[in-house]
């Protein structure tokens, strides 16, 4: 016949079976906490969107309750907004939610219209931060323009659309300016441009259609890319003065 476990025995049985119990125990409420964290995260992204959507279209009527639009509480007011816009759509970004960003963008796009010409003409609003790309070495701030600027003054025959200041991460030193520009010279032409000690250089071209800000961006980044391993970031002209 089999002998009964002995005192010592079972009591070492016991410890184990706690000592698992309290393992499980300490995995379900480290596994609680983790989701807690991210429905936290959550709800506080959408929160962050809705806010700034709810912004946008509170500011389609901006002009119509400034006794004065182009007062300085007003400018004020735009580069407030522009800014959280910027936040939101680099917090986008950077999760790979290219339609909702595209979505906030057309909203701030929307302005133009529905505030007129005169304040923007007044304040020089010409373009607003779309995005701020955080790497390893520089800082990339992207932004769009309203309506396509002359890349040379009193010359039309070649626009901008978008452009990526690139400065140093550290110090903040102006490194590189790339654009999207759209020439008329012979027929439209669009081409990712680089402006660096003097120069503009063509980096890709696209036809005659005008590509869409991620693609130019993905081709920006590549460039960046090749000149930051390449050590050829730093074109060494003060010259090139920053938007």
């Amino acid at each position: 016949m089999g002998s009964c476990p002995s005192r010592s025995e079972h009591e070492a049985d016991t410890r184990v079976t706690d000592k698992a119990k309290r393992k499980c125990l300490s995995a379900r409420r480290h596994s609680a906490e983790i989701q807690a964290t991210e429905l936290t995260n959550v709800c506080l992204e959408h929160n962050s969107l809705r806010e700034i959507t709810s912004k946008l279209e509170k500011a389609l009527c901006w002009t119509s309750k400034h006794d004065v639009s182009w007062s300085a509480e007003f400018s004020e007011s735009v580069n407030e907004l522009f800014v959280d816009a910027c936040k939101e759509i680099s917090r986008l970004a950077e999760g790979e939610d290219y339609r909702t960003a595209d979505t906030i963008v057309k909203m701030i796009l929307r302005l133009r219209s529905a505030w007129g010409s005169k304040p923007f003409e007044f304040l020089k609003i010409k373009l607003f931060p779309r995005e701020r790309i955080e790497r390893k070495s520089s800082v990339v701030l992207a932004g769009q323009y309203f309506k396509p600027e002359q890349f040379y003054e009193n010359d039309d025959r070649i626009l901008r659309l978008y452009f990526f200041e690139v400065r140093d991460a550290e110090t903040n030193e102006f490194l590189l300016k790339y654009f999207l520009e759209c020439s008329n010279i012979l027929q439209r032409f669009y081409v990712l441009c680089l402006v660096c000690s003097g120069r503009h250089l063509q980096i890709t071209k696209y036809g005659k259609n005008c590509p869409s800000y991620w693609t130019v961006r993905e081709d920006m980044l590549r460039d960046l890319n090749y000149k930051e391993d390449s050590a050829l970031a730093r074109c060494g002209n003060s010259s090139i003065e920053p938007l």
